[in-house]
């Protein structure tokens, strides 16, 4: 939200005015603080320029860009390993999700 609003040339302020919300709580959304409504977003939406459909499928690129970018970086470091050692990172990878589950 926050790129597109300074793509757009809008401050916190102008956009939150023409969204009818406050520059605080439009804030907050930008910094994912807080879930707008449908409704809401359809309002940023409209000021920022484009649809809703847009607006979602843009952010979907983007965390598909981020996953593959890692998924690179993940790939690059098992370049020359043999079948073992990936096997070996591989069960390591799964050991630390599990800690990570449970705490």
């Amino acid at each position: 939200m926050r790129e597109l609003r300074l793509a757009c040339g809008l401050s916190q302020e102008q956009l939150a005015l023409e969204a009818n919300i406050t520059p605080a709580y439009l804030c907050q959304v930008e910094r994912g603080n807080r879930n707008p409504t449908v409704a809401l977003m359809g309002r940023l939406c409209t000021v920022l320029g484009v649809t809703l459909a847009e607006f979602f499928s843009e952010q979907e690129e983007k965390r598909e860009e981020t996953r593959d970018l890692w998924m690179e970086r993940i790939a690059a470091q098992l370049c020359g390993k043999s079948e073992q050692e990936k096997e070996q990172i591989l069960q390591i990878i799964k050991c630390v999700f599990k800690i990570q589950n449970l705490g």
